[in-house]
């Protein structure tokens, strides 16, 4: 049953200024002190509930505001009136759905106004599926990758120091589809053994990846791989990949879009599993746990293997991207990579889209979710979370995170991941709840 607890507050970090011109402040403002809180701690509730925003900010007299549902659709806005700093917001929703409320704050110095946002859920169990997944999705993949096992991987390793005397390190280099190349690095205890394995998928952007990232699991007993998303090696220096980034790579996700066969994500997805692949053939795993991991674009990439590779055992994704392709054509906020809407890359969005992926995921899956996150909309990623087919599954929802979960917002979900990575360690199970 409902009831009313008030939402920990949000501080907000102070916003950058543009250049100081003649005419502006060569001082950056002080930090805004904004909070959005609603009257349930969880941010969670049932249809036809009342909602409360209750808004908090300093010295401020009126602001402008909208409160959208599924970050779409209009339900309200005008001005609001503080007194002693506060103002509140009510609503009511009869249908699932995600609301989010934005308050533009003017600030002295700042040429647009500040946006502050809060969000709630309702009913969020019974979020789908925005659009169905295409009938030939399955034999799609299916058929990737069956053409992808026929080649050779023509694995190249390279030991490279690992800075720790008890972690062997590598980087490699397999043979992908397309006459591209996966890239990435690998790391195991040196001691005999059998060992769980962990594949690391990496968000998105273009930049290199530090030891750390496979050196440390390894250190507490796991072997892992971290892929890189693009036919690049991973130990590049920074400049290396700003290059890239500026150059071949730039915009990547709308590379080939048009088609599912030229489509930047088809190599992608497919080396990742080509690494897994390689991951699970490895003498030193144990056969037993094998965990899929990442943070944004590896969420996404996370569903693709969890989905495709059959031995994985369990699966953990933070704010996972990609998920509700379609979105904007059906009342929802489109997300990251944010695709055309022109009607040829909507159809192939569909092939790539992490809703579609999960419903092939049936092992136990972590998932966070942040409610004001406008990167990864939670309707999609929600949506995604009840497609996977697990009786133990987790949805981590994070009232007060952006996609970069400023604050420390996104810490729930890193505390529970390391829980998760510790039972998975020791027992090859999930903690409980």
């Amino acid at each position: 049953m409902a009831h009313a607890i008030l939402l920990p507050l949000l501080l907000l970090a102070g916003v950058a200024t543009a250049q100081p011109t003649a005419t502006q402040p060569t001082t950056k403002p002080a930090a805004l002190k904004a909070t959005i809180r609603t009257d349930r701690a969880d941010a969670t509730y049932n249809s036809g509930h009342p909602i409360e925003f209750t808004v908090r900010v300093e010295d401020l007299a009126e602001a402008r505001y909208t409160l959208k549902k599924n970050g779409d659709e209009t339900l309200a806005e005008g001005a609001l009136t503080f007194v002693d700093g506060v103002a509140t917001v009510k609503t009511t929703t009869d249908a699932p759905g995600w609301l989010l409320l934005t308050v533009a704050v003017p600030r002295p110095g700042d040429e647009k106004p500040t946006s502050v946002r809060g969000g709630a859920v309702v009913d969020w169990q019974k979020i789908g599926l925005a659009t169905p997944k295409p009938d030939d999705f399955d034999a799609f993949w299916a058929k990737q990758i069956a053409e992808s096992d026929k080649i050779p991987l023509n694995a190249k390793l390279t030991e490279k120091d690992s800075g720790d005397p008890s972690v062997a390190y590598y980087t490699f280099e397999f043979d992908n589809i397309d006459g591209r190349k996966v890239r990435g690095q690998y790391a195991r205890p040196k001691r005999e053994g059998k060992f769980p394995a962990t594949i690391i998928v990496p968000w998105a952007g273009v930049y290199g990846f530090p030891k750390s990232n496979v050196v440390n699991p390894a250190k507490q007993g796991w072997i892992a791989i971290n892929v890189m998303a693009h036919d690049l090696p991973s130990d590049e220096n920074d400049q290396f990949y700003k290059d890239q980034n500026a150059g071949p790579l730039k915009g990547y996700t709308a590379i080939g879009n048009a088609s599912r066969d030229t489509s930047y994500f088809r190599p992608m997805i497919v080396g990742c599993h080509r690494a897994a692949t390689w991951l699970g053939e490895r003498p030193e795993w144990d056969g037993k746990t094998y965990l899929v991991q990442g943070t944004s674009q590896g969420g996404l990439l996370s569903l693709a293997v969890a989905g495709l590779y059959p031995k994985a055992t369990a699966m953990s994704i933070n704010v996972p991207a990609g998920c509700d392709t379609q979105a904007s054509s059906f009342g929802r906020m489109q997300g990251w990579p944010f695709w055309s809407k022109q009607p040829a890359i909507l159809e192939t969005s569909a092939y790539f889209d992490g809703c579609n992926f999960a419903t092939r995921v049936a092992v136990p899956s972590l998932v966070s979710v942040g409610l004001i996150d406008t990167i990864c909309p939670p309707p999609g990623v929600i949506g995604a979370y009840n497609q996977i087919r697990s009786d133990q599954k987790e949805l981590l929802i994070l009232p007060l995170s952006d996609h970069g979960g400023s604050g420390g917002t996104q810490k729930p979900y890193y505390d529970r991941h390391a829980a998760w990575m510790q039972s998975l360690l020791k027992t090859g199970a999930p903690p409980a709840k």
